[in-house]
């Protein structure tokens, strides 16, 4: 019968040669598939470990900062401290104790040099002795004080100084504290 009819038997033909090539083709797209799924797993391995180092370095980060944030508190508290004790340490004397920037303000004054002066802390630091005590006795004061930062070295004097208008006669230590 095929070979009466010579067009069913290209029907056939191009029917059989149809069938090879989508055979063909789904074989391809069943490798390809194969391959695919192969890639996507090997991408979703490879952005696995990527979050999961990613994920390490955020945490090591993050505890480095927290470490870091912890001793700078531990610090600024053991710093507090520290002058929290030399301040009481230096308002318990009866001794005038202050100190000066190399610029001849003061930075620090305790409660004996408060109470001389009858002035709160408040209004002495920043200020320099010719804005406390105007006059002839606080500029060789001045003088004095140049000295120790010139030389480097104590200075021991006896000072007569003006406090509230009334002539006080001081045996001051003048120590040089540059370079702390």
């Amino acid at each position: 019968y095929i070979n009466e009819h010579p067009e069913l038997n290209r029907i056939f033909y191009l029917d059989n040669t149809l069938n090879e090539i989508k055979s063909e083709e789904n074989k391809n797209l069943a490798i390809r598939k194969e391959i695919n799924a192969s890639s996507n797993n090997a991408f979703s391995r490879i952005n696995l470990v990527l979050v999961i180092v990613l994920m390490f370095l955020v945490s090591g980060t993050f505890l480095a900062l927290w470490q870091n944030t912890r001793i700078s508190r531990e610090a600024k508290r053991s710093l507090e401290n520290n002058q929290l004790l030399l301040q009481a340490i230096i308002d318990n004397t009866s001794s005038l104790i202050y100190v000066k920037d190399i610029y001849g303000r003061f930075t620090l004054v305790n409660q004996q040099f408060c109470k001389t002066y009858d002035l709160p802390a408040g209004a002495v630091i920043g200020k320099t002795i010719e804005d406390i005590e105007p006059g002839d006795r606080s500029s060789m004061q001045t003088r004095y004080d140049d000295q120790v930062i010139a030389e480097r070295k104590l200075l021991e004097v006896e000072e007569d100084l003006t406090i509230n208008g009334e002539l006080v006669h001081y045996y001051s230590i003048k120590i040089p504290l540059i370079d702390l």
